[in-house]
């Protein structure tokens, strides 16, 4: 027996119906098991110390969040690459390798809403110069040249895999 939070991300679309009250509706969950006994914590320190997961940094990024509280790309991208680093994943390749899938297949032409803000994320020029490394920029016009094989020593197995088969249509 143990505890868990959860959390859930919720996006509703009104329908416009004359006479109902329909929306269409994409829900993000996320769930998180907590430590049911002591011995938990020591599962937790192993993985830790034996990945490339640096602490101290995610210490600094904390401050650095609490002194300038903004959500740009630049704190979403760090972001991303922290969490695949922690499970083994060359995060910042990983970013790269789907900054460039994001161009070559256009995942926002079926996709609808998921599709639209994927295409947003992974698209750095979308935004104004948020001080992002010049190596995004680089790896989305490789993408708009259909360019991505580079990325694939870096990261063989990325994001878009780890959620779909992504296929050209």
């Amino acid at each position: 027996m143990g505890t868990s939070n959860g959390f859930l991300i919720a996006i509703a679309i009104p329908l416009e119906i004359p006479g109902r009250n329909i929306y269409l509706s994409h829900n993000f969950e996320m769930n998180y098991v907590l430590p049911s006994n002591a011995s938990q914590y020591r599962l937790w320190y192993t993985m830790f110390k034996n990945s490339a997961y640096n602490v101290s940094e995610a210490i600094n990024r904390k401050r650095r969040m609490a002194t300038t509280p903004r959500f740009d790309r630049r704190f979403l991208y760090e972001i991303i690459a922290e969490r695949m680093t922690m499970y083994g994943y060359n995060g910042t390749g990983c970013i790269h390798k789907a900054i460039c899938e994001t161009l070559e297949l256009p995942v926002h032409r079926h996709n609808g809403v998921l599709g639209d803000l994927t295409h947003i994320v992974f698209s750095p020029s979308s935004s104004e110069d948020e001080s992002i490394a010049h190596s995004y920029y680089e790896a989305e016009v490789d993408g708009g040249k259909s360019d991505c094989s580079k990325y694939h020593q870096h990261c063989p197995l990325g994001i878009y895999e780890l959620i779909s088969n992504v296929t050209t249509i």
